[in-house]
């Protein structure tokens, strides 16, 4: 049985005290404290601030009946030279995890891999919130620690930079204006988003917190042709995250390791915010090199008739071809997830599949606990056909180009 103690706070290692030199994380060490009752010896470099985490189990084997110590991780710092590969002909939401040379000139920074900026050749966008448009090189901000960017090459390729690790002794400030937008990984390590704060100025309330009216808690990555929830800022990865508020707040991204709390106790292992009482299903869609795998519909015991942390609004396309599945609510907005209370009425989910390459595999899982007595049916407009959706698990159909294809999911009791 493993606790967690109350971590001290970031700073120097205490003087006339020594640690173990463990393994690596990032471009910092772990450093072990305690063993049982022996502690170790190895001295760290004076002025480089960890780090600390104090921790205990009690072991079930009997000669062993107590154990504690501290952890502490190094934290990054200094000139660090990063490389990420590129694939051929897909776009990458990417981040750079440190303040780059060059003042952000992204022809500059990757010019050298990949030869002098050309739309043919490669590209590199970000999407401005006060227009909601993409500007792209070289109409575009300087790159930098914190945002997240479009890229795409013709020819793929690895890209380098050298820069400034972002100060990890302290966490990361974020301006998100009203609506999306892009941000990124600014550690050369990975945090939890769950770790994440808001502030509007005058209060500062955690990312999943009921008080947090601002942003929504899901953090939207892209990969391998679509967009997916995630716990985590990932170097180089970039992200989308929308301010459901009509004011600019700040997001706090914490500078704590994940790997910090994945030792010590259950933080870095979230479950699923679907899980619960009630029921869920959860949709999935693929079409050729595009696919949109989160989109959930369900009841819970817990949701509110109106707008709640459980309806998460679907991210921006990019492209028409960018497969698109989403669940249109009542007030008419495009949800990636829409949970109702739960009731003896019917109930009817009106979901819009678009873009695509012609044929679309739609998938679907079943969570939670669903009552015998419970119908729960795709109905497809177009083509007047009925689902069981307790009894089959995919649905093919085939969109035409600029087709908004509509299907309802009908609970009945």
């Amino acid at each position: 049985m493993t606790y967690r103690k109350a971590a001290p706070p970031t700073g120097l290692p205490e003087e006339g005290r020594s640690y173990q030199v463990g393994d690596m994380i990032g471009d910092g060490q772990v450093i072990y404290v305690g063993s049982g009752i022996q502690f170790f010896h190895q001295g760290l470099e004076n002025g480089t601030p960890y780090f600390y985490e104090a921790f205990g189990f009690v072991s079930e084997e009997e000669s062993i009946k107590y154990s504690e110590g501290v952890r502490a991780y190094a934290v990054p710092k200094g000139l660090i030279t990063l490389s990420r590969e590129l694939i051929p002909m897909e776009y990458d939401l990417i981040s750079i995890p440190c303040h780059p040379s060059f003042s952000g000139d992204a022809n500059k920074l990757f010019g050298d891999e990949l030869g002098e900026y050309d739309p043919g050749a490669w590209r590199i966008f970000h999407f401005n919130s006060e227009t909601n448009q993409y500007d792209e090189y070289p109409d575009m901000a300087p790159i930098d620690a914190g945002l997240g960017y479009w890229m795409i090459t013709l020819n793929g390729g690895v890209i380098s930079l050298t820069g400034e690790t972002t100060d990890a002794t302290v966490p990361y400030i974020v301006s998100i204006p009203p609506g999306w937008q892009q941000i990124g990984a600014p550690y050369n390590y990975e945090v939890l988003f769950s770790d994440s704060m808001v502030s509007d100025g005058v209060n500062i309330v955690e990312i999943n917190s009921p008080q947090n009216i601002y942003i929504e808690n899901v953090l939207w990555a892209y990969k391998d042709g679509g967009y997916l929830m995630s716990g985590a800022f990932v170097p180089w990865q970039g992200y989308w995250v929308h301010n459901i508020s009509d004011k600019e707040v700040t997001l706090i991204i914490t500078n704590i390791p994940r790997r910090y709390y994945e030792a010590f106790s259950s933080k870095g292992k979230p479950s699923h915010k679907m899980s619960g009482s009630g029921w869920y299903i959860r949709l999935k869609g693929y079409s050729g090199p595009w696919k949109d795998i989160d989109n959930y519909i369900g009841e819970r015991a817990d949701a509110q008739e109106s707008k709640d942390i459980y309806d998460i609004l679907e991210p921006p396309r990019f492209s028409d071809k960018q497969l698109s599945i989403y669940i249109r609510s009542i007030e008419g907005e495009k949800m990636a997830s829409d949970f109702r209370g739960i009731g003896e009425d019917i109930e009817r989910f009106e979901v819009i599949i678009e873009g695509g390459v012609g044929m679309v595999n739609l998938e679907w899982e079943i969570g939670g606990v669903i009552p015998e007595d419970i119908g729960i049916t795709l109905s497809d407009e177009a083509t007047g056909q009925m689902i069981d959706m307790k009894g089959y698990s995919s649905y093919n159909l085939e969109i035409k180009k600029g087709e908004k294809r509509r299907i309802f999911i009908l609970v009945t009791p």
